[in-house]
């Protein structure tokens, strides 16, 4: 019941980050045009470093909201990963060839799998997170051999 109150909470969150980095024809006709707009480049470079900034962090903060689900056990590694896949999709700062080069794997999938394992690695200070990794690497190991789940 807990993982499913989850599910539907980060699904909610999913949803507003998707409404914040995705700009619907509304919103742009809401904003102030190029001829209202007073500033120069420069403000206009502030404002997109402003909103990739905010995009950064909404999308980091809603990772290690996962990241504690999946240490709690309340989330498989497959759903963990699926959530960050949502995430950077929506993130305008999302770069794939970094992602590529930092994260290899097979699918997508598995690379965004790895992802969610770095964030265990990166935080592995207690006995606790040493065993979650080596959940989440027999988990990894397992789909990567039986993709199909046969």
């Amino acid at each position: 019941m807990k993982l499913m109150g989850f599910l539907i909470s980060s699904a909610l969150l999913v949803g507003l980050c998707a409404g914040f980095f995705l700009h619907t024809p509304e919103m742009a006709r809401s904003l102030p045009s190029e001829q209202e707009q007073t500033g120069s480049a420069e403000s206009s470079k502030l404002d997109e470093w402003k909103r990739d900034t905010i995009a950064i962090a909404i999308t980091s903060g809603a990772k290690e909201r996962i990241f504690q689900e999946v240490v709690a056990g309340r989330c498989t590694l497959v759903e963990a990963a699926m959530f960050f896949r949502v995430l950077e999709e929506a993130n305008p700062t999302f770069n794939k060839r970094i992602f590529d080069y930092a994260l290899p794997g097979k699918s997508i999938e598995e690379q965004f799998c790895r992802e969610v394992i770095s964030w265990v690695k990166a935080r592995e200070d207690a006995e606790q997170l040493h065993e979650t990794r080596e959940r989440l690497e027999a988990e990894l190991d397992r789909l990567v051999a039986d993709p199909k789940g046969k």
